[in-house]
């Protein structure tokens, strides 16, 4: 009773709120929003939903306004305005109003548990253009720089919007594909224009995808068109932008071709197709050629390609150029379409390769690949070619005139509401009177419940007294008084109308029908003879006309064929010689070029030997000849210059001779005399290398002029060639050092057993993280200079490609290094990842998030100058600052660590003193770190302001020394693996359960076992799925420090894939991936409905927490399977048997495919997507321990390999169809005893049994019964007239001759059934004179059902229907009644083999 009393209660209600509604006043927008909540809920009663999909119609919008009125009030009162629609003047108050002209329906996300959506909430097609055009007229041209982030989440949202109501209302027209042709062009241009801004204003992967979502639809839409021979203007340059986005996939030029002509020969696609030639051919020069032609939007559409056509114009340029070329700007500026020079050196740096003013080098040891992607940026070359405005661009012609209409208002200006209504009371009162009477009756014999009324308890004393205020006391009697009056208004209306329209009503029925009967029987008779005699004049006419019509039309369709045949036949054989004639030129054509190939390059050989020859011969010796012939040309130049030399140096010294006669001349005396003559005491042997000392500390040097030059010269060589190598030595001191050679083998030699297993690890990733002491502890100005020298140098030694600097509060966060390089060892080549990050200062919470995940080693640098004083300060803050450093990284695995010490040259530190002061033992015990190494650098020499001699090419190689420590203690593979989450799953099921489990099933056919039992494949399938469970939110992921942040691989797991709430959720999401155990009774066992009852009850607890869309592919496979497991054992039982509508039992079930499709089912539908992720639509990536997952061991219960042990107490499928049977004899008889009881009393009734076996089969059988009884009265009257003659030769009585007359012998019937299940026999079963193809052993043991042909030893599945998607309820009939057809066919031919036998038995 309680359902119609609710639904009753529902329906009353409703008619109350309609005439509340009448007279409803709204006072504010609040009570606006309320009448209208109000208004939707009574249209929503009396409105009829869809619930069959074959007769649904799509929705029919009715609104006129750009915006529905429920949502204008609904979005103030939320304060959802956009500043677009909010009333001037209100902008800045806390209360904003929306200004009811300008507002636009906002998009909103379609979820299972919303409302089917009303007419006047959905949008006309006309509205919905005149929206799209005050979009792009008023609010297109509106963007602004700061404020594209809101331009762009405004018009995204309101043209999603209009996508939406264009889907819900299936339009299918040019108007609505020209609505969908400008989201295109919107999401092209803010694709180019958008590009740099920052993620959270604009992300382009999102705005791919909706562009992507976009084209899909107008290619249906073109699709549907077409075939209606409707064709949209814009379909060519649509076709266009779908080629331009997918010029990376090859497919596209397929689709190109199957466009039809009027659209493949058009310019935009040959425009496209010429890109993308140039795109794949690598000829960047005419791709930034053809973008400079093309249109605006095919350019911005063109711009996401720019990076890849530049970085291979970039390599290209480097096989191209020796190495050291420098190569200008501008002509990369020119022929790559780089805004200017300082855009194409970023660019060039971006990939390693050095640049000046206005040159760059061309080197191609120093091209990188960066981890990072390169920052796409706008281009003036495209933003340039837009000669119209934003809203013009994107409307693809001049906007039309705007003229907006007058909103809908269902309130008038005193607030009354005066909206209109769907749903009428009268509609609803016969509603709830219907539902009334389809109410199920009580039963006359149950008894009425009787109320229970309360038993009076003694009242407590009253404690306080509850006062009401007047305001409130009288709402509720206003209130109060309301619904007495509107239940009071109902009942009155409800009799009057019972009482009196009822009565008034027939009787006005009745007269209304004599009336008719009478004046309007013979009008209509006399109307109805004109009208058909006119009818049927007008059908022969029409009937002559479509005849004359079908004539012509036959005529001339046979004509057109017939000139169609031979016109293909004569273009044929024109074709064929044609084709010959070509064939023949072609073999000419070839036959020469290939001659005078094979010449050429013969002649080129012969003339390179020859060349060589000559060469060796005669160009070798006269080289030889010409530098001898130099060298006496030489020798006579230097003879010639030195006789001129000569006689300059004799007219010198006859001058000189001529000066000294001369009386004031000097003495002409050489050297040795003269020094005599200075110093007479001076012996010879005192005059050592040319000099002799005049005193202790003085000495004179005797030299000529020409060894004095000569020496000058040697001493100014000598400088430069000094200069030289320092220049040298500075430049290596400060080149990056190249982590590639020194890490890259070392790794390969750790991973190298593993790359052998699994070629994937072969890509490494190595990140090493620089810690620098914080320059505010240093106290001397030499001391900060020093550190200053040393952070800079190590800066220049590790940084290379990419950087990014990120001053945080006390910590410099600088990102050196992120690029990777090939290595190789041996045969095996990989690639190597590295990543340099460089931390100064120290570090607190919060500093380093994500900084040191995934670091493989710490190069952790002191403050110079270090002593070996214990009460030196400076040790305990450094000790401080490397606890901080390592605490706040995962402690796995443990960091190699290189301390870095300057130290003056005139002193000494130790490591074990160095280990000592930073507690380097308990950082160990404690796994943080896994050894330590020092690297002393000398410091403190006068001569160097810096503190440290950088140029000193020890330096460098003690630093490369302590990288090339730190690559060889570095952990190797930690054995951590990463998948997405989906194939994991599906992965490990085929490993674990799948297969074991089908080979099991295989098994057990091949012995003539039935299924597993239900909770031993359950059990297995939860435990594989525990297992997964246990792998992937192990408490030990939680020490990993991986991945690295850095690392750009798109198979890594996200930085807080080991995080407790990431964790927890992945444990829900595996954990409801888990099957209840199947619960049944004894009394289920030998009850197939009980059974049916029990496997329901069992998919109904899986699919209680899906929505009922989704079950409806599992409910349709479940049914399905029990029609045919049915089906197919009372086939096979009667075959086997000879006893019909035998019922399976328990044991017969195939459980197998129940539960795999179960799991399927489960698998299909849980959302695998990661909701912590950027877009909340990625699919989740799981990192797991590799040697974890292969640790699965299989449940107890589960029995792999059966022995003859295992199958003892297991029933064979031979067992049940005798068992069946014999339960079905049991019943036929005691249903016979029954009905002869009965036939005492009761006319006897001939029983009939029911046969499934169409008509056709018994008369065949009856036709083949007489004609076998027929062959037998033959064999008989044969006989008897052998004997008949034998008795006549032997002189006896022929009269005395008996034959007897067997003609009245019923024939086989194919009615009969046997009395007991004994009686049943399979003798004569085992030979068939039809041959094996018809023999029922077929139906035994491992080929049970023919019918359907389905393989038992597939490895994937047993049933094809579980991967297929449901069909519908005719196509199901149709293989229903094919596999019966099969079924009665074989069973037609085991009943005539048995009546043959049995015949032949009887002779």
């Amino acid at each position: 009773m309680w359902p119609m009393g609710l639904l009753l209660f529902n329906s009353s209600l409703a008619v109350g709120a309609i005439f509340s509604l009448k007279s409803s006043t709204a006072r504010n927008n609040s009570d606006k929003l309320q009448i209208l909540n109000l208004r939707d809920k009574v249209n929503r009663i009396g409105s009829k939903k869809q619930s069959d999909l074959a007769t649904a119609k799509a929705f029919v919008g009715t609104c006129t306004d750009m915006c529905p009125e429920k949502e204008r009030y609904d979005r103030e009162e939320k304060r959802r305005l956009h500043n677009y629609e909010v009333l001037q003047g209100t902008e800045g108050t806390g209360n904003p109003q929306v200004k009811h002209s300008l507002a636009v329906k906002e998009y909103s996300r379609s979820s299972a548990d919303q409302e089917e959506p009303l007419p006047y909430e959905l949008r006309t097609l006309p509205t919905l253009t005149l929206t799209m055009t005050y979009l792009l007229s008023q609010i297109a041209d509106r963007g602004e720089d700061g404020k594209w982030g809101d331009w762009f989440d405004f018009l995204w949202n309101r043209t999603r919007g209009i996508r939406k109501e264009i889907t819900q209302q299936q339009f299918c027209s040019t108007e609505s594909t020209a609505l969908l042709e400008k989201c295109v062009r919107f999401h092209i241009f803010c694709a180019e224009r958008l590009c740099e801004e920052d993620m959270h204003s604009f992300d382009d992967k999102i705005n791919n995808e909706n562009m992507t979502k976009c084209l899909q639809t107008l290619k249906e839409n073109y699709c549907d068109l077409e075939k209606k021979q409707v064709f949209c203007p814009n379909e060519a340059e649509m076709r266009c932008y779908m080629v331009l986005m997918n010029l990376n996939q090859g497919d596209i030029l397929r689709e190109t071709q199957q466009l039809r002509p009027e659209v493949r020969n058009t310019t935009f696609i040959n425009y496209a197709l010429q890109v993308y030639a140039a795109l794949n051919s690598n000829n960047y020069v005419r791709f930034f050629r053809l973008v400079r032609q093309g249109s605006f939007l095919c350019a911005c559409i063109t711009h996401r390609y720019f990076t890849q056509v530049r970085k291979k114009a970039l390599q290209i340029l480097l096989k191209a150029y020796r190495k050291g070329i420098q190569l200008p700007l501008d002509e990369l500026v020119r022929t790559l379409g780089f805004d200017d020079q300082n855009e194409a050196a970023q660019f060039c740096q971006f990939f390693g390769l050095t640049t000046d003013e206005s040159c760059v080098t061309l080197d191609k040891a120093m091209f990188i690949e960066p981890e990072e992607n390169w920052c796409p940026r706008r281009s003036a070359l495209i933003e340039q070619k837009r000669t119209t405005s934003i809203g013009e661009a994107i409307n693809g012609e001049p906007l039309p005139a705007l003229s907006l209409p007058q909103p809908e208002n269902s309130f008038d200006a005193s607030g009354k509401f005066v909206g209109q209504i769907l749903v009428k009371d009268s509609d609803l009162a016969d509603s709830s009177r219907k539902e009334a009477t389809s109410a199920p009756p009580v039963a006359d014999h149950a008894p009425l419940p009787t109320p229970v009324l309360p038993t009076p308890q003694p009242s407590p004393p009253r404690k306080a007294k509850v006062t009401f205020s007047p305001e409130e006391v009288k709402e509720e009697a206003r209130s109060l008084f309301w619904d007495v009056i509107d239940s009071m208004c109902l009942d009155i209306g409800q009799e009057v109308k019972r009482e009196v329209v009822e009565p008034l009503m027939d009787a006005s029925v009745s007269v209304y029908e004599s009336i008719t009967t009478e004046v309007v029987a013979e009008f209509v008779s006399t109307l109805a003879d004109s009208v058909t005699t006119l009818q049927k004049q007008q059908k022969a006419e029409r009937e002559a006309q479509a005849r004359n019509r079908a004539s012509a039309h036959i005529t001339s369709d046979i004509l057109r064929e017939v000139l169609d045949e031979e016109t293909l036949r004569s273009a044929q054989e024109e074709y064929r010689e044609v084709q010959a004639e070509l064939k023949r030129q072609r073999i000419e054509r070839c036959s020469a070029e290939v001659t005078e190939a094979i010449l050429n390059s013969s002649v080129l050989d012969m003339t390179l030997s020859l060349s060589e020859e000559f060469y060796q011969k005669d160009v070798v010796e006269r080289l030889q000849q010409l530098e001898d012939y130099e060298q006496c040309v030489k020798i006579n130049r230097t003879g010639r210059f030195f006789r001129i030399w000569k006689a300059q140096h004799a007219a010198r010294v006859k001058f000189k001779r001529s000066m000294l006669d001369f009386p004031s001349s000097s003495a002409m005396l050489d050297p040795t005399e003269q020094i005599e003559t200075l110093l007479p005491d001076t012996r010879a042997e005192d005059i050592e290398d040319d000099g002799f000392y005049v005193n202790q500390t003085t000495k004179l040097s005797v030299e000529s002029p020409i060894e004095f030059l000569k020496r000058q010269e040697a001493e100014e060589k000598a400088l430069t060639a000094h200069e030289i190598y320092r220049n040298l030595c500075q430049q290596k001191a400060w080149r990056p050092l190249d982590l590639g050679s020194l890490v890259g083998g070392q790794l390969m030699k750790q991973n190298k057993a593993i790359s052998k297993k699994d070629p994937h690890l072969c890509a490494l990733f190595w990140k090493l993280v620089i810690s620098l002491p914080d320059p505010d502890y240093i106290q001397s100005e030499t001391q900060g200079r020093s550190l200053r020298q040393l952070t800079k140098w190590l800066k220049a030694k590790f940084h290379r490609g990419a950087s990014h600097s990120t001053n945080l509060s006390s910590l410099q966060n600088e990102l050196l290094s992120l690029y990777s390089v090939p290595v190789s060892i041996n045969s095996l080549c990989g690639s190597l990842g590295v990543c340099v990050r460089l931390l100064e200062g120290n570090i607190t919470i919060g500093d380093v998030a994500g900084t040191l995940l995934g670091t493989s080693a710490l190069l952790f640098v002191l403050p110079p100058p270090v002593s070996e004083d214990p009460e030196w300060l400076i040790w305990e803050e450094e000790n401080r600052r490397l606890e901080e450093l390592l605490r706040r990284k995962h402690c796995s695995p443990a960091l190699p660590l290189v301390v870095v010490c300057p130290v003056p040259a005139n002193e000494r530190v130790e490591e074990h003193f160095v280990r000592r002061c930073l507690n380097i033992d308990d950082l160990i015990l404690g796994g943080l770190i896994s050894d330590m190494s020092l690297c002393v650098l000398p410091y403190g020499d006068e001569d160097l302001p810096e503190g440290i001699d950088v140029a000193n090419s020890e330096i460098s190689e003690k630093l490369s020394d302590g990288v090339r420590w730190l690559s060889q203690h570095s952990m190797g593979d930690l054995g951590l693996r990463s998948r997405h989450l989906r194939p994991l799953v599906e992965d490990l099921l085929q490993e674990h359960f799948y297969s074991r489990v089908l080979y099991n099933l295989k098994q057990r056919k091949l012995n003539g076992y039935l299924h597993q039992d239900p909770n031993t494949i359950i059990s297995l399938y939860n435990t594989v799925v525990s297992h997964l469970m246990q792998v992937l939110t192990s408490p030990k992921l939680f020490d990993y420090s991986w991945p690295a942040s850095e690392s750009k691989k798109h198979d890594l797991p996200p930085l807080y894939w080991n995080s407790d709430t990431h964790l927890e959720a992945l444990h829900g999401l595996l954990y409801d991936l888990r099957l209840p155990r199947f619960v049944y009774s004894k009394e289920e066992r030998y009850d197939w409905s009980a059974v049916c009852a029990g496997v329901w009850a069992y998919v109904q607890k899986i699919v209680q927490n899906f929505e009922p869309s989704q079950c409806l592919d599992l409910t349709s496979k479940i049914r399905v399977l029990l029609h045919r497991a049915q089906k197919d054992f009372e086939d096979v039982c009667d075959l086997r048997t000879g006893v019909s509508q035998c019922r399976p039992s328990y044991i017969n079930m195939p459980w197998t495919d129940l539960i795999m499709a179960c799991v399927d089912f489960k698998i299909s539908g849980v959302d695998f997507t990661d909701p912590d992720s950027e877009t909340a639509m990625e699919e989740m990536v799981v990192g797991y321990n590799k040697a974890d997952l292969a640790d699965f061991e299989f449940p107890q219960e589960w029995h792999h390999f059966e022995n003859d042990k295992d199958r003892e107490g297991t029933i064979s499928l031979e067992e049940t169809f005798q068992k069946a049977a014999a339960s079905q004899c049991s019943r036929r008889r005691n249903q016979r005893e029954t009905e002869d009881k009965s036939s005492k009393v009761k006319p006897k009734v001939k029983s009939v049994i029911l046969d499934p076996l169409p008509k056709s089969v018994h008369d065949a059988t009856r036709a083949s019964s007489r004609l076998f009884t027929a062959i037998e009265e033959e064999k008989l009257k044969s006989r008897n007239f052998e004997k008949y003659l034998q008795n006549l030769v032997n002189d006896s009585d022929p009269n005395e001759t008996n034959i007897p007359d067997k003609s009245g012998l019923p024939p086989w019937s194919v009615f009969e059934a046997e009395d007991d299940a004994e009686e049943i026999s399979k003798s004569f079963y085992k030979d068939s004179v039809f041959g094996p193809e018809v023999s029922v052993w077929r139906y035994g043991r491992y080929e049970l059902d023919r019918t359907q042909g389905y393989e038992l030893d597939r490895t994937l599945g047993l049933d094809r229907t579980m991967g297929q998607p449901r069909v519908s309820d005719k196509v199901i009939q149709l293989e229903e009644d094919l596999r019966t057809q099969r079924r009665a066919s074989d069973v037609y031919e085991l009943q005539l083999q048995r009546w043959i036998q049995e015949g032949e038995e009887g002779l």
